[in-house]
């Protein structure tokens, strides 16, 4: 169902509560109201479909939490596309056998990772995209910020639908190899549901995410259902 899509919910709060705060940055006081965020995770959208992101396509990323890693969310739930956060305490080579195994189409990152990814796009032939962000002066990779300031703030449609899976986090490895677990977006969905229902959230409520979000905890418990 269209309806228990994350591309949609936000295209309501948008709708609904277009000048009302969605996110606030606490370590550089950046704020973005609803339709801040709409407008920029549909131009970063247009940007990945352009470049060739498709339904079912990988999307890897490197980032702290950030308003960039909620746009990047937003954007991936609207194309029907899978996102892999990666988790940047690994050393470089073990990022290297999770790129391997998920074989992402793009890789967004931030540039205080800039040498971790690098070493991963050098192992890798499977990125039709790179793209960084929080800075500039990389020949190797695309600026998010100006690339994406190039497309349109609308659409695209939204192709991503409730049984689709939005994000595929890595086990530890503990046992053997890390292994991809998809999460469908109906799974995310119904616990921020459940969770909004069972805290009693509002819209006048916030929260602070401390929680890495290449950690399903900072998804289910502290992001989504706000």
């Amino acid at each position: 169902m269209l309806q228990q899509t994350f591309a949609y919910v936000l295209e309501k709060r948008a709708f609904l509560h277009p000048e009302h705060p969605a996110v606030k940055e606490a370590h550089s006081l950046r704020s973005y109201t609803y339709q801040q965020i709409y407008e920029r995770s549909n131009r970063l959208a247009n940007l990945l479909k352009d470049a060739g992101v498709r339904k079912g396509d990988r999307i890897s990323c490197i980032t702290t939490n950030s308003v960039e890693y909620i746009e990047l969310f937003i954007a991936a739930s609207r194309l029907g596309a899978i996102l892999n956060p990666l988790n940047y305490r690994l050393a470089a080579f073990e990022m290297i056998r999770i790129v391997e195994d998920a074989k992402p189409k793009a890789l967004v990152f931030d540039i205080e990772f800039a040498e971790m990814a690098r070493e991963i796009v050098e192992s890798s032939r499977t990125f039709e995209l790179v793209l960084s962000f929080g800075g500039s002066g990389l020949n190797w990779a695309k600026s998010m910020e100006v690339e994406s300031a190039h497309c349109e703030p609308v659409g695209p449609e939204i192709a991503g639908d409730s049984e689709d899976p939005l994000l595929m986090l890595y086990t530890a490895g503990s046992t053997g190899r890390p292994k991809g677990v998809p999460l469908r977006q109906v799974n995310l969905f119904f616990n921020a549901l459940n969770w909004i229902i069972d805290v009693g959230i509002t819209k006048e409520d916030y929260t602070m995410t401390v929680i890495p979000l290449f950690h399903i905890g900072g998804h289910m418990l502290w992001t989504l259902p706000h």
